[in-house]
């Protein structure tokens, strides 16, 4: 149920409205005779909607609903007053009324269409604050948010919406960003220009990649990596008029990524060109991979040993020890195992060698794979070649 003050100087016509417009169970008419009055119990108590006649003594209709918007804000104000005042009419609207309503004629339908005017006005401003609530609860999202969300028109890159994450990524304020369309393009870095044109022709042909990633410069000169999420928004005719877009600064991922391939790269090197042989052996006790230091001590090619046992290469007599010692690491018992053994090269001739065997673990630690190092050695027992 909605509250109505309902203002005029007349006790009849407070009577009828209250009447008329209670009589459908929807609306609470609270009466007022002057809106000095009303206004004061606008202080006390909130209302849904204002009705008010214009001719009043003390404070007229467009003077009440001046008070009204200046103290109370958006409360809907209809002015409801005799007719042949299409000046009246003309000065409410002016002013911010919500509707204009004349006194006369059939008093049923004159009411019907007041109390018509009335929910119309409360809910249309119901769904403003709505609105308005939703638009800042968005922009607080949106401003506290870590990754920069905008939209970009097509084809002018010109930015309806910049969130405050902006300034934390390149360092230009949504307001920038507004003021110089494509302002983006004079951020991209030079080495991914020629891509981001090309991302950029997709875009405004409507093939929109779901994500690229591509470097910036930001306003203090700094290089940063960005992941950019789109969504295509097309007009009526299908064609691509915007994209909506979520970009994230991955520039630790991207450091973090070219670290681990120079380790790699370092560790492929050492891996290659160390004098011991070194090899991944999975928990099915198979070669995985192995060095070219380690095929030559065998005299297998890599992709001979890999796949194969490593008990095929082991002299039977030592398998027995091989087994327990990687057994042991295998199930954790052992954080490394030491022992020497003998293998079997494949011209048949034997070599004694050290090995040790570490656990490679994941990241639940669990071991997941074995690093033997084997280093040749000395062996007087072995027969002369």
């Amino acid at each position: 149920m909605h509250t109505v003050l309902f203002v005029d100087d007349e006790p009849s016509e407070l009577e009828l409205g209250r009447l008329f417009l209670e009589r459908g169970g929807q609306l609470r008419v609270v009466p007022f005779s002057s809106a000095p009055a009303a206004l004061e119990a606008l202080r006390d108590r909130p209302c849904d909607a204002i009705v008010s006649d214009y001719q009043m003594p003390g404070m007229d209709g467009i003077s009440f609903l001046k008070a009204v918007r200046s103290e109370f804000g958006e409360i809907p104000f209809i002015l409801f007053t005799g007719r042949g005042r299409e000046e009246v009419a003309i000065a409410a609207i002016n002013n911010g009324a919500d509707f204009y309503v004349q006194k006369g004629g059939d008093l049923s339908a004159q009411y019907a269409e007041l109390a018509n005017g009335i929910r119309q006005a409360v809910l249309r401003r119901q769904a403003e604050r709505n609105l308005r609530r939703g638009e800042e609860q968005f922009r607080r999202l949106m401003d506290n948010a870590k990754d920069l969300v905008y939209r970009m028109s097509l084809p002018d890159g010109a930015y309806s919406f910049m969130s405050r994450a902006s300034v934390d990524l390149t360092g230009y304020t949504p307001e920038e960003f507004y003021a110089e369309p494509g302002l983006l393009w004079r951020l991209i870095h030079p080495e991914s220009q020629e891509y981001f044109q090309r991302m950029w022709d997709d875009l405004v042909a409507g093939s929109v990649p779901m994500s690229y990633e591509f470097q910036i410069v930001d306003r203090a000169g700094q290089a940063r990596w960005v992941n950019q999420r789109n969504v295509l928004v097309t007009g009526d005719d299908g064609r691509p008029v915007a994209i909506e877009a979520i970009a994230t600064d991955v520039t630790p991922r991207k450091m973090a990524e070219q670290k681990l391939r120079l380790s790699e790269q370092r560790f492929r090197r050492l891996f290659e060109q160390i004098p011991l042989g070194i090899a991944v052996v999975g928990p099915d006790l198979r070669f995985q991979t192995v060095n070219p230091a380690l095929c030559r001590m065998l005299g297998y090619a890599e992709e001979e040993l890999v796949g194969r046992p490593f008990s095929s290469v082991t002299d039977p007599a030592d398998v027995p020890l091989s087994l327990t010692e990687t057994g042991r690491v295998l199930a954790g018992e052992a954080p490394v195992a030491r022992f020497r053994k003998r293998y079997r090269r494949k011209d048949g001739s034997l070599m004694s060698g050290r090995v040790t065997i570490s656990p490679i673990r994941n990241e639940h630690g669990v071991v997941v794979h074995l690093l033997p190092v084997i280093e040749e050695i000395p062996d007087d027992t072995l027969p002369a070649a």
